[in-house]
């Protein structure tokens, strides 16, 4: 049985170490792609600071299951008769 929950665990894993790459100071792009955007330099502290944690947290959860649900959408589109649509 515990193999089963293997490839579910995996993704989110991988999701949060790609995103704690993104978020790390002073390394990750992020702060240099929004201090290229503003015309400032930028020093977040995205997996420290108070706001930007929940911020970093809840965009990379929406980018994580975003996809998923829109499959689950589309398949359950696709269910419907084509006789409903006239």
């Amino acid at each position: 049985m515990p193999i089963l929950i293997v490839p579910l665990f995996i993704s989110p894993v991988i999701v949060g170490q790609f995103w704690s790459l993104l978020l790390q100071q002073p390394f990750g792009p992020t702060n240099y792609l929004l201090g290229l955007l503003i015309g400032r330099p930028v020093e977040i502290s995205w997996l420290t600071q108070t706001p930007w944690n929940f911020i970093a947290i809840i965009t990379a959860d929406a980018w994580q299951w975003t996809p998923f649900m829109f499959v689950i959408l589309l398949s359950g589109l696709s269910a419907i008769a084509p006789e409903l649509y006239e």
